[in-house]
C-alpha cells in the first residue's frame, strides 16, 4: 500500500509575514487543528505523529487535542519527541522513532474533549529536525477507561503522513485508522510554534517552508 503525505503549502500572506518577522518572532510551524474529522484512536498504549516542519527551528510550545472519558483522576500523560532514526520497518524504508528529544513532565489527564498545551517546551530550546515523531504516553488507564487522540486533515502548516506510530506488542507500527472520509489521512490534531534558528528567515523567502508532497515505501 502506498502511504501518501499530505503537505500544505504556506499561503502567500501567511509567507509575507513570516520572512518579515524577526528572528526572535514565534511562528506556528505546524497546525493540525482546522479540519476534524470526527474521529478518534483509542489506545492504552503509547501513539503519536510522524510531522513535517523544515529546517532551522527550535521549539517553543506544543499543543494537542484529546478525548478522555471514564477516568478515575489518578490518570497521567506526558508528550516525547523522537528522532524518526531508529530501525527501518521490515521491507521498507519508514525508520521508526528512535532517539529521544524531548520528554515532557507528566500531566493530570481530564474528562472530556481537550487540547492540551505543554508548556514544558518554553525556554527549553529544542533544536528540531525538519521531520520528526511527536508521541504521547499515558499511565494509569484502567478497563473501561478511555483516552483518544483526535483525527484532523489535512494539516494547513507543515505536513503529515496519512498514518501514524503505535507502539505495540511487537514494537513500533505505522497504523490508520478506517473508515475515514475519502483522502483523509490518519494524522492527529496539534500544534507547534516554534522560534526559527539564524538564517531561516532569509531561508523562508525562496520557499524553504513549500513543503512537497512524498510517500511511504510501499510494504508488504
Amino acid at each position: 500500500m502506498n502511504m501518501n503525505m499530505h503537505a500544505s503549502w504556506v499561503k502567500g500572506a501567511a509567507l509575507a509575514s513570516l520572512v518579515a518577522a524577526s528572528a526572535s518572532a514565534q511562528v506556528v510551524v505546524y497546525d493540525n487543528s482546522t479540519t476534524p474529522l470526527n474521529a478518534f484512536f483509542s489506545t492504552q498504549r503509547e501513539v503519536g505523529d510522524e510531522i513535517t516542519i523544515g529546517p532551522g527551528w527550535t521549539a517553543h510550545s506544543f499543543t494537542f487535542e484529546y478525548f478522555a472519558e471514564n477516568l478515575s483522576g489518578n490518570e497521567k500523560g506526558r508528550v516525547r519527541f523522537y528522532r524518526n532514526d531508529g530501525i527501518p520497518l521490515e521491507g521498507t524504508s519508514s525508520a521508526a522513532p528512535g532517539a529521544l528529544l524531548f520528554e515532557s513532565t507528566q500531566f493530570d489527564l481530564i474528562n472530556g474533549n481537550y487540547p492540551v498545551s505543554i508548556v514544558d517546551l518554553v525556554g527549553l530550546n529544542i533544536q528540531l529536525p525538519s521531520s520528526f515523531t511527536w508521541t504521547v504516553k499515558v499511565d494509569g488507564l484502567a478497563d473501561g477507561e478511555t483516552f483518544s487522540l483526535k483525527l484532523y486533515d489535512p494539516p494547513t502548516v507543515g505536513s503529515s503522513f496519512n498514518d501514524f506510530w503505535h507502539f505495540t506488542t511487537e514494537g513500533w507500527e505505522l497504523q490508520q485508522v478506517s473508515g475515514l472520509p475519502p483522502g483523509a489521512g490518519s494524522s492527529f490534531g496539534a500544534t507547534l510554534i516554534a522560534v526559527p534558528e539564524p538564517g531561516t528567515m532569509t531561508v523562508l523567502g525562496v520557499g524553504a517552508l513549500a513543503l512537497l508532497a512524498r510517500r511511504r515505501v510501499a510494504r508488504g
